[in-house]
């Protein structure tokens, strides 16, 4: 569709009033929580634009009157609640902090609060500086921000659709968490899951995870992926626990009970991505040279229009800077020398990712993060811990300027004032971070980092890859050279393939397969399978509902999972 150009379109009169804060920070809350636990489950996080659209116009409507509530004050909502949402991503929740902790640092609450913040606000900042260039002199597209748009304008136009949409995610929600509470709860009920019976080259399918999860999360992020995606994820994590780890356990390589064997097998996934990310890098090297003009075109042009004035913005990019290095520090035992270059880094593969998102939709994060990891190697020579926080960086503040910049886009479509906008995000940033810092230490004591119901495959790739630019091969588990060395050909030769070639599967989401139990991707994959029938025989309830109701279940598994946690963390429940 037609995208209205940024300048032609008249702000209209709004701002930050009590009503959008408490709904945008409710909604923004539960966003937060939702992406911290899907992200140490799957790997994966959503801008939730779209649900916070929804749930924002169902929950001003609690805490004040409708008829205030107009597509503008909507779209702040969205923006302080989708600002609140990406902070498990720009903090390193995901990756770069749990990598710490399985290289031997516990991050202290403190720390990881200034480090949130700082990073959170600089991706703020960076997508206001950029909003003249992008959306005013370019009119990039920004496709998510435009379907927000659009449901915005739905929701206001037609409050029964509103109200199918937030029935359907609060319908699933509480689905989700009853199966959930009785999965890890009492009486429990249900079981985590079905395993296959039987053997392969002498090793028992159920020991190597082979089955069913019972997973409302998984299911419910297949049908929000789709078929590609779900079926790519299914396909590595077969091949890797149906194919390499049988393979290595009858070599005498590894252990059947040998912690190896899960590194083993991540390892070609890693390499999958990185292979991936390598050729993905490559072809938007133009994209580099243009954000580099982004950059020379935003500098020392600092206006109200921009969202903020340039004292403020100052002082803003200063304590922001001053908190990353100060954390970093503690937290990854970064040098101030490689928290500033990273930084500067930040700034520039920042960009990049704000261009590549209005151009396609997607953000580089990760292929960011694994170039700083590369780039930074010399410094951090025998040093994974900083290693892996210099990645956290460059995708962290990545994350909050792509996410940033598809909010400021819905809320100029309908009409919202920069300057509240900008405002909201921050105010976003911090609620996020008020919410996910206790709820990740709650989550770390109840189930540890990277086992059981949380694999957090992000960091285990961020450990991989920092260990690796930091040690050399001898990081690799026995076995894992050749493999590694495969799977990183195949992910090239696959980026490689024409578009068109739709029924290959995705390099990326193979690659995330190898990192988590196949009994969750077949969770997943279940739920995609559910979405494509569904999709064929009836597209367009699908299209409607098929979104809200994959994030009604994530939501519920979330909230339930983190309530078995402060059960586990009270012992009202044993492990």
């Amino acid at each position: 569709m037609d995208v209205p150009p940024a300048n032609e379109l008249e702000p209209s009169a709004g701002g930050l009033s009590a009503q959008v804060v408490v709904a945008g920070a409710c909604v923004g809350a539960l966003l937060a929580l939702a992406n911290l636990y899907l992200g140490l489950t799957a790997g994966l996080w959503d801008s939730g634009s779209i649900t916070a659209s929804v749930l924002g116009f169902s929950v001003a409507g609690l805490v004040g009157k409708r008829a205030r509530f107009g597509p503008v004050q909507n779209a702040l909502t969205q923006s302080l609640a989708s600002a609140a949402g990406a902070m498990p991503a720009a903090a390193g929740l995901l990756g770069a902090i749990p990598a710490a902790v399985l290289l031997g640092q516990a991050p202290a609450s403190l720390a990881l609060l200034a480090w949130g913040l700082g990073l959170g606000v600089l991706g703020v900042v960076l997508a206001a500086l950029l909003r003249q260039r992008l959306l005013v002199e370019e009119n990039l597209s920004y496709p998510t921000g435009v379907a927000t748009a659009e449901v915005i304008r739905a929701l206001h136009q037609g409050p029964q659709e509103a109200g199918k949409r937030a029935r359907a995610l609060l319908l699933a929600g509480l689905v989700a968490i009853a199966l959930t509470w009785f999965r890890d709860g009492k009486p429990a009920l249900i079981p985590q899951a079905l395993f296959v019976p039987g053997t392969i080259l002498g090793c028992s399918l159920a020991t190597l995870g082979i089955g069913l999860s019972f997973s409302p999360l998984m299911s419910g992020v297949g049908l929000v992926a789709g078929l590609s995606t779900g079926g790519s994820v299914a396909l590595g994590s077969l091949l890797g626990w149906l194919a390499l780890a049988p393979w290595a356990i009858s070599r005498g390589t590894i252990a059947i009970d040998s912690p190896l064997l899960a590194r083993f097998v991540a390892w070609p996934g890693v390499a999958l991505m990185v292979g991936a990310a390598a050729v993905s890098l490559l072809q938007q090297a133009r994209t580099f040279a243009q954000a580099g003009r982004d950059l020379l075109s935003a500098r020392g042009r600092v206006s109200p229009g921009d969202g903020l004035s340039g004292r403020v913005t100052l002082a803003l990019v200063a304590g922001a800077c001053v908190a990353v290095v100060l954390s970093g520090r503690a937290l990854f035992s970064m040098s101030p020398g490689l928290a500033l270059l990273c930084l500067v880094l930040s700034i520039v593969f920042g960009s990049v990712c704000a261009r590549a998102a209005g151009q396609t939709d997607i953000a580089p994060l990760g292929q960011v993060g694994e170039l700083t990891q590369a780039l930074s190697g010399p410094m951090t020579r025998g040093l994974p811990l900083a290693n892996a926080g210099a990645g956290g960086v460059v995708s962290g503040q990545a994350a909050q300027v792509g996410v940033s910049l598809w909010s400021l886009r819905a809320g100029a479509i309908v009409g919202a004032p920069v300057r509240a906008q900008v405002w909201s995000m921050l105010v976003g940033a911090g609620v996020g971070m008020v919410v996910i810092v206790p709820a990740w230490a709650l989550l770390v004591k109840a189930y540890g980092v990277a086992q059981g119901r949380l694999p957090a495959p992000a960091a285990l790739q961020f450990k991989a890859l920092a260990e690796l630019v930091s040690g050399g091969a001898n990081a690799l588990p026995p076995g894992a050279v050749h493999v590694t060395l495969v799977a990183a050909a195949l992910g090239i030769a696959l980026a490689l393939m024409p578009a068109r070639l739709t029924w290959l599967p995705n390099p990326v989401a193979m690659g995330i397969g190898f990192l988590i139990p196949a009994h969750l991707a077949i969770a997943l994959l279940v739920g995609a399978a559910g979405g494509a029938l569904w999709q064929r025989s009836r597209p367009g309830s699908s299209d409607r509902l098929g979104p809200v109701i994959g994030a009604g279940a994530i939501a519920g598994e979330s909230i339930a999972g983190l309530v078995v946690a402060l059960c586990l963390a009270l012992g009202w429940l044993s492990p």
